[in-house]
């Protein structure tokens, strides 16, 4: 049987590939280090955005708030109203009433002096 010689390998060969490996090592150290900076940064842009959107959804909660109680005072209101007016005389009271005030229309009615100058114009007309 034949012995296998090892390949020679020098020391120099050695070294280079160390260097070689300790390069791409680096490399792959750089690469992940600014992936962790991108991934900070992403990670602070989404706290940012949390920050704004839960300060913006308080701000609409509270102006939905505002709303339903505006909208329950104007309900109450509406419902004062509907009972003031359950009050009012009906349309067929009112009717009889403008009857009784055309009947007696204040404005054909004649003062006390006017009454008494009549009386006096007839008595005169009468004794003469």
């Amino acid at each position: 049987m034949a012995e296998q010689q090892a390949p020679k390998i020098t020391i120099e060969e050695v070294l280079n590939r160390i260097a070689e490996v300790n390069n791409r090592l680096r490399i792959l150290e750089e690469n992940i280090t600014q992936q962790r900076k991108k991934m900070e940064l992403i990670d602070n842009t989404m706290n940012s955005n949390n920050k704004g959107t839960q300060r913006s959804v308080e701000e609409m909660k509270i102006k939905i708030e505002s709303l339903f109680n505006d909208f329950d005072d104007t309900k109450n209101t509406i419902r004062m109203l509907i009972k003031q007016m359950q009050a009012f005389a009906p349309q067929s009271e009112l009717k009889v009433l403008k009857k009784y005030v055309d009947l007696f229309d204040p404005t054909q009615m004649l003062t006390k002096e006017e009454v008494e100058n009549i009386i006096e114009k007839k008595l005169r007309e009468r004794m003469k």
